[in-house]
Parts: C-alpha cells; structure tokens; sequence
C-alpha cells in the first residue's frame, strides 16, 4: 500500500494499525510509528517529501475475523501451549501430534478460505461448484 502526504506533509496510517514498516523501492526508509503519523528516522522529522510504500497489520475483533481463521488462531495456540508444556515434562508426545494435527488442519483450512476470498472468478468459486453438482463449466460456442 502507498500511504499518501496530508495537507502537512505527514504520513498518517489508519488508527486500527498496530505495525508498519516500510517496502518494496522504499524499504531502505528507516520509519516508525509516533504519535499516530510516521516518522522519518533518518531525518529525524514527522514531515515527509513524498508517499512511501508500506505493509501493516491492522488491528480486528476476534469476533470479525472469519471463523476458519478464528479456529486457526485456537489451534496454533493450542500447539504452542503443548509444545511448552510437552518441553516442560507435563504432557506426552501424543498430545503435541494431536495438536499439531489440529493446527495443520485449520491451516489448511484457513489457506483454502483465503483463496477462495482472491478468487475473482465468481463461476469457478468452490460454492458455486457445488451448486453446479461438482460439474465443471463448460463453455458453449
């Protein structure tokens, strides 16, 4: 994403972003969060020449996230917690593969849902697959 100048030169991210840091031509840019806008580390100033390419994370609701990517978030750190307390001593092998096998799963499943979401073909969506009876489309000249 391109962050563009304000009437003030300032670089100023929506406030649901928790990270940002600079890409791409202007990842060399040493930036960081200040006071809500983007400071320019290397020039010691909040006022910017020009847009800067920048990736984020935004901030959601556990409740608005889609529940394939919700499920996703549980199982890994679900794994997680074995892994600590299977290192502890606390839990057995079987227990971690068990949980491993969850998160795997609801990676996949959280992988597949995304996908689906990029798909701009609506006829060749897994839903609409299905409304079809699993037919593949045909095109008819």
């Amino acid at each position: 994403m391109t962050l563009a100048l304000d009437g003030n030169g300032y670089l100023v991210p929506d406030s649901s972003i928790i990270s940002i840091d600079t890409y791409g031509v202007d990842a060399c840019r040493d930036a960081v969060m200040v006071g809500g806008k983007l400071y320019d580390v290397e020039n010691n100033t909040l006022v910017w020449t020009q847009a800067v390419k920048v990736w984020y994370i935004e901030r959601h609701e556990f409740d608005c996230i889609p529940n394939q990517v919700q499920q996703y978030i549980a199982d890994y750190a679900a794994y997680q917690y074995a892994l600590i307390r299977h290192n502890a001593g606390a839990l057995g092998g079987t227990m971690v593969q068990s949980a491993l096998h969850r998160y795997e799963s609801s990676r996949a499943m959280a992988n597949g849902f995304d996908s689906e979401r990029r798909n701009i073909n609506i006829l060749s969506t897994a839903s609409t697959q299905r409304a079809r009876g699993d037919r593949a489309s045909r095109m008819r000249t």
